[in-house]
């Protein structure tokens, strides 16, 4: 299955089930990808260690967390991972490690300081410890207390968690976004060709600020249950339907929306039109590529196919 991509959607195509890094050899959440953090602290003046040398501080990571009486394995590289580097996956007991080596101090403490506000801002699906090396940072997101104590006794006290006052949008709060309905028989004339010839529209609406943007804006768009919004003559597909966001996870530009309920739906072009509406209302966001929906963690494809 692949993902809806932003610019590029065809909402024929079925939607893409994702196991991120981490879960990948442990079974452990995957993680997210870092927030940029401009005040990083000042790095001191950059080393720039050999090859030999950062392989040795991998290896001897390796060596500790043996020595803790931990099995461990070299798995290999990643295909992505944070600090846009490819990480070495390793794994301790059978949960993955994902190991960061760096070419300088510089790049090193660069990536270190993104750590404390990536901890605070990011939604885990399972607790993030996160240690600096020498030349590493080593990642593991998971609750295995023999890992973590392993990782603390190789590398020192976790990275802890902090939101700088004068962060940059640490502050900012958003109030609005855009919910997306449906112009039927538009054939792509307003907006975006969906469903059975249909345009996608977003109008402005409130959202609870106290909440992340993408939660708030899609419980705003369950929560409406009128057929036809206002005096827009745009159509509401879930009018139907009693769903409830149970949550949001994100791994660089995917994310993943966690719905229950029952999704109610009044025809094959109503199942094309409510896809539509879910993944633009995720997709208007920054730095949001891809959306993939599960329904009482069943796939949304499943709920629209002909015969669902």
């Amino acid at each position: 299955m692949t993902a809806v991509a932003k610019n590029s959607i065809r909402w024929v195509l079925p939607l893409l089930v994702v196991i991120g890094l981490t879960a990948c050899a442990s079974g452990d959440a995957a993680t997210t990808p870092p927030i940029a953090f401009t005040n990083a602290p000042a790095s001191t003046e950059a080393v720039p260690p050999d090859a030999s040398s950062a392989s040795s501080s991998l290896d001897a990571l390796i060596e500790s967390l043996r020595a803790s009486g931990l099995e461990v394995a070299m798995v290999g590289e990643a295909s992505g991972g944070l600090f846009d580097r490819i990480p070495t996956l390793v794994t301790a007991n059978g949960r993955t490690i994902e190991v960061y080596q760096f070419e300088s101090v510089e790049a090193l403490s660069a990536a270190a300081g993104s750590v404390p506000l990536l901890l605070a801002t990011t939604r885990w699906a399972a607790p993030p410890h996160i240690y600096q090396g020498d030349q590493i940072i080593a990642v593991y997101v998971g609750d295995d207390a023999g890992v973590v104590a392993g990782l603390g006794s190789a590398l020192g006290a976790e990275i802890a968690a902090s939101v700088p006052d004068e962060s940059p949008g640490a502050s900012e709060i958003v109030d609005s976004a855009n919910l997306y309905f449906i112009a039927r028989d538009d054939g792509g004339v307003s907006g975006d060709l969906v469903g059975c010839s249909d345009s996608i529209i977003g109008i402005q609406q409130p959202i609870d600020s106290t909440a992340p943007p993408i939660d708030a804006a899609l419980s705003s768009l369950l929560a409406l249950h009128e057929e036809m919004v206002g005096q827009t003559g745009l159509y509401n597909a879930l009018h139907l339907s009693d769903l409830g966001l149970e949550s949001v996870t994100q791994e660089a530009g995917l994310v993943t929306v966690y719905l229950s309920g029952q999704l109610a739906l009044a025809g094959e072009c109503d199942t094309l039109r409510a896809r539509a509406q879910i993944e633009y209302t995720v997709l208007q966001f920054p730095g949001v590529e891809a959306v993939q929906t599960f329904i009482n963690n069943i796939p949304l494809q499943d709920f629209l196919s002909p015969s669902g």
